[in-house]
């Protein structure tokens, strides 16, 4: 029993019983100061409102969310150096997920009012639907609880569905925006084959995609609702030498993934929490990409997504920690985690790798707190992969790992039979970063891809090496003669000059008969 203020007059009341409900009334307004340069808060419009718990609903309790991140405003208000999140040492914060702290998985139910000529989408099935006193009404229902992270919007949106494995697939969109229609929803029914397959039956009842005007530039999964915004989706233009390849669908097939890898296991409020969201989710975007464009077309996606990591690192003002342990900086969680975890599906194979995460997510789905964390899924990846290789899922996600990768000469030969043989050196280094930076030189006894090509870019030889020291020579017998050979040429390795994997092939005299 602890003591209640009401009023003026303190009354004794018994607290909140464990099951037990209250209504809580609020109302919110927002108020530019001046005129501003450019819309602050672009969440009500006159069509296309967007707005999710964190902007319309109270947060119960302290939050890190709400902080300043900013070193310089954080200055401004003589704040402290803001706080790292909690180490995963820190057991307490296991009661909390990383996405919402106030709440556990709660049952959502809501009814909106809008416009009368606009749709009004919240997560769950639409319960009813009616208009009075010049307001149109929706009343959407979730059939099972979920994290206490929904959205709502609202727009003059026309409808495209679909129907699949009992799942409706919806995209709201501004009816001056069909162009990606098509390819969003082959994402989604890829997506939703796909992921069910390997990780288990989809979780909700509906999958919607649902545009918001291009103010800001992100797509966001909530429980069967994913709000994406017309510049990134709706009204891009793919151009076929895109680095991105086919970002439209590659993001979609992102949010889809969420609905189980962010929503049906979501981490522990702790360092390394997006591992198990936004890596995981990242790379199965761009397996999707693979499974539809082919290997080839995806390599420049991930030589741009492995300068991206490089990038960010170099700017990187605080202090970096692995993969495994990261606290939410886009260029590690989404470029270096989807390289990870590419590069772990070539060495361990499909079959392993989705065999540990799929048991992962069988186990923890739906879980109360304690939450999980990547050391949690880092023990179901190290028990699928062979002893062998426990040395590669270390540096992968335990290690910052750099390698300087070189070929140094590729020359051959004709032999009398009509073979060739190639001589190939490589130099190979492995380094480990700390936090801030240092560099210590790793042993070596790493398994590496060398490839040699020739004409018209046919593969000649293509093995895994093991490399144990900082010179190897390779001495090979090809059916044709090599136009260049190429080191790690899937960039499965963290190389901060890739450009130098790669060298012509030269010719040498030809041996006596």
């Amino acid at each position: 029993m602890h003591p209640r203020l009401v009023g003026r007059r303190e009354h004794w009341r018994p607290a909140l019983a464990p099951g037990d409900s209250l209504v809580l009334s609020y109302s919110a307004h927002y108020r530019a100061r001046g005129f501003e340069n450019k819309v602050s808060r672009p969440l009500i419009n006159g069509n296309g409102t967007f707005l999710n718990n964190f902007d319309l609903a109270p947060t119960i309790g302290y939050t890190r969310l709400g902080e300043l991140e900013s070193a310089t405003d954080r200055a401004k208000f003589n704040l402290p150096e803001r706080a790292r999140m909690a180490p995963q040492s820190d057991s307490a914060a296991y009661a909390n997920t990383y996405i919402s702290t106030d709440a556990d998985r709660l049952r959502f139910e809501a009814t909106v009012s809008t416009s009368p000529d606009q749709i009004a989408v919240a997560p769950g099935s639409l319960v009813k639907e009616w208009q009075q006193n010049g307001h149109r009404y929706f009343h959407y229902r979730l059939a099972a609880p979920v994290l206490n992270f929904y959205s709502i919007t609202s727009a003059r949106y026309k409808v495209r569905r679909e129907k699949l494995n009992g799942v409706d697939l919806e995209i709201y969109y501004h009816p001056a925006h069909p162009y990606n229609l098509d390819r969003m929803m082959r994402s989604m029914r890829a997506s939703l084959a796909y992921y069910g397959q390997q990780f288990g039956a989809y979780p909700q009842q509906q999958a919607r995609i649902i545009e918001f005007p291009r103010y800001q530039q992100f797509a966001q999964a909530f429980p069967g609702t994913m709000p994406y915004s017309e510049g990134l989706g709706f009204i891009a233009q793919t151009s076929p030498d895109d680095h991105d390849v086919d970002r439209t669908y590659r993001v979609v097939a992102h949010e889809m993934a969420h609905q189980w890898w962010g929503h049906q296991v979501t981490g522990a409020a702790v360092q390394g929490a997006t591992f198990m969201s936004e890596s995981v989710s990242e790379y199965l975007s761009v397996l999707m990409l693979e499974r539809l464009y082919g290997p080839a077309r995806v390599l420049t996606l991930r030589r741009y997504a492995l300068d991206f990591y490089l990038r960010g690192r170099a700017s990187e003002k605080v202090h970096e920690l692995p993969l495994l342990y990261n606290e939410d900086q886009p260029h590690i969680h989404y470029a270096k985690g989807s390289l990870a975890l590419y590069s772990l599906r070539s060495y361990l194979g499909e079959k392993r790798l989705h065999g540990a995460l799929s048991q992962f997510i069988h186990d923890y789905q739906g879980r109360p707190a304690p939450y999980p964390t990547s050391e949690d899924l880092y023990g179901y990846l190290l028990r699928a992969t062979p002893d062998s290789l426990h040395y590669f899922v270390q540096d992968q996600l335990k290690r910052i790992t750099l390698y300087d990768n070189q070929l140094q000469e590729v020359a051959y030969q004709r032999l009398p039979d009509g073979r060739y043989q190639a001589i190939v050196q490589i130099e190979a280094h492995k380094r480990y970063a700390d936090p801030v930076g240092k560099e210590t030189e790793a042993p070596l006894h790493d398994y590496i891809d060398v490839a040699l090509y020739g004409a018209g870019s046919k593969v000649l030889y293509r093995q895994r090496v093991l490399v144990t020291s900082p010179r190897k020579v390779l001495r090979l017998t090809l059916p044709a003669a090599p136009q260049k050979a190429v080191i790690d040429p899937d960039f499965l390795l963290v190389d901060r000059r890739p450009e130098d994997n790669s060298r012509a092939a030269v010719e040498l005299g030809r041996p006596p008969s």
